[in-house]
């Protein structure tokens, strides 16, 4: 029986200045990869530019968790009180929406908080309790002054010739491949 094959996770460059990561990124950028990471003890500025990073679902998470909340506990409210248990009150209507409207305001906030961090932990990827990025032995020193670029696998095919060949013209202090 043999092990399956370990698939590519990409390869990495390490940088001792932010500008020279910078350099690699526009030159991974113009050679066509995508599947392009940066790694940095403090944010880079023009990186998130260069690496065409998109805009978060986190905003839109949101958005659909409160506003689907707010409605349900409406809904909730107007069942209950207008169909299953009817309550004369003074006179009141059974369906008396003005008195559910704050409450399911309250509930729309919930369901967003809630939503919203749920959210960040599914598009994080959360838990996670490995990562291939720590295989490489010195990405521990990402806090501290070493910056990082990862070309991953774009397409089926993974050529990783041509993407040391792109990185290897930025003068990395070392360029690893690592598995996943």
């Amino acid at each position: 029986m043999t092990a399956p094959a370990a698939r590519p996770y990409g390869v990495v460059a390490e940088f001792d200045t932010a500008e020279r990561l910078l350099e690699a990124a526009r030159a991974a950028h113009r050679a066509g990869f995508r599947d392009v990471e940066g790694f940095s003890p403090f944010p880079v500025e023009g990186l998130d530019e260069v690496l065409e990073e998109p805009p978060s679902r986190l905003t839109a998470i949101a958005l659909v968790g409160g506003v689907g909340a707010a409605t349900g506990f409406f809904l909730l409210q107007a069942y209950a009180m207008g169909i299953s248990y009817p309550f004369d009150i003074g006179g009141r209507p059974l369906f008396s929406w003005p008195s559910y409207v704050l409450s399911s305001f309250a509930v729309g906030i919930l369901g967003a908080v809630v939503s919203s961090v749920l959210g960040m932990l599914y598009l994080n990827r959360l838990p996670r309790l490995h990562h291939p990025i720590f295989e490489h032995k010195g990405f521990i020193r990402v806090t501290q002054d070493r910056f990082f670029l990862r070309i991953g696998p774009d397409h089926e095919r993974f050529d990783e010739a041509r993407i040391r060949e792109v990185l290897g013209s930025s003068a990395p202090l070392s360029l690893r491949t690592l598995q996943l």
